[in-house]
């Protein structure tokens, strides 16, 4: 049996008004794809000085790694710096429990996000820790692993 291969990871960007920016990501964002993203960001917040918002469009996104997420927080950190929102609108249940469980979701969405990138967010929940585990004996290898999103 032939393995399949990755889903690519498409690009596309959109500008729905002149202080937003939307980036929908489709397919696999993993070590061989986020530098893309990441390069992609940086040229648009560049290019875009009014920006206020950047949105990712998230729900082409078929699987999110350790380097996906990464990439999710170099973005942030970029729009940050430059004053931009950022907001991961239409996650999928498994690239919210990627964030859920690394402890990045309060990070990736700041005061928003209800998992579609909308409502408030939750924070300080047991088991949101990076293993997922929960109580005084949750440490590393205790919680269920992160997997594609």
């Amino acid at each position: 049996m032939t393995p399949t291969p990755p889903d690519p990871l498409a690009v596309v960007v959109t500008t729905p008004a002149a202080d937003t920016v939307v980036v929908r990501l489709d397919g696999e964002m993993d070590y061989e794809t986020s530098y893309e993203v990441i390069d992609t960001v940086r040229q648009l917040l560049r290019s875009h000085r009014g920006v206020a918002r950047l949105e990712l469009h998230c729900g082409g996104l078929t699987m999110c790694d350790s380097m996906g997420l990464s990439a999710l927080l170099v973005i942030r950190r970029l729009a940050e710096s430059d004053g931009v929102r950022l907001v991961l609108t239409e996650r999928r249940p498994s690239l919210e429990r990627v964030l859920r469980l690394t402890g990045t979701r309060g990070r990736l969405d700041g005061a928003e996000g209800d998992g579609r990138g909308h409502g408030r967010e939750e924070r300080g929940r047991e088991g949101d820790g990076p293993t997922g585990g929960s109580g005084p004996g949750a440490g590393p290898g205790t919680g269920p692993g992160v997997g594609p999103c």
